[in-house]
């Protein structure tokens, strides 16, 4: 096998992580089709506290996977291509445990209930509706900034930032096809 090769658990948590970030996207953009105050509405809420807060829990398995299991760097990226990779994942490591954090500090001081799928969470902090305020406008920037971040972008393994440091650098991307420009893949997924 080769040693640049993620091992299959660590795809696998991958794949559940953006599957995550995709309900968790979703359900706060569709919570806002229903009225306030429904019980559709609060339903998206849920879903979509309790969603990040998976994520949350899952940055920390990976965290801890990739600590006993990390693949050899590759050798045909560059030094800068390889600090940019390791530069857009700590920022993506901090958006899904920031993140979370900031959500239940938010509804920690609004004196909201904050569960993990019907399991009750303790409040962080106490009522503090300032801090809420802050707590708030922080999340949804943040929350703005991760859609930039990851950008969902077809290119697998590849966020707005490294994409761009490295489209034009054969060492990120090779393309399984040469007569095919869009069809390619990444090394460590192969």
């Amino acid at each position: 096998m080769d040693s640049r090769r993620y091992n299959t658990l660590s795809i696998s948590l991958h794949w559940l992580t953006v599957l995550l970030f995709v309900a968790v996207y979703a359900t706060i953009e569709i919570r806002e089709v229903f009225p306030k105050g429904s019980d559709l509405r609060s339903a998206m809420k849920w879903w979509h506290t309790s969603l990040g807060l998976s994520i949350f829990a899952l940055a920390w398995i990976r965290l801890f996977v990739h600590a006993i299991a990390r693949p050899a760097p590759d050798p045909d990226i560059s030094r800068w291509q390889r600090l940019m990779a390791g530069a857009t994942h700590a920022a993506l490591y901090l958006l899904m445990i920031g993140l979370p954090i900031v959500g239940w500090l938010m509804l920690s001081a609004e004196a909201r209930p904050v569960s993990l799928f019907g399991l009750p969470l303790p409040p962080l902090i106490g009522p503090d509706d300032g801090l809420a305020d802050r707590m708030e406008e922080l999340h949804e920037t943040v929350g703005t900034l991760g859609y930039w971040l990851m950008d969902f972008t077809p290119r697998p393994g590849c966020s707005t930032i490294t994409c761009f440091a490295t489209r034009f650098s054969p060492g990120c991307f090779r393309r399984v096809d040469e007569g095919d420009p869009i069809r390619v893949r990444h090394p460590h997924f192969e």
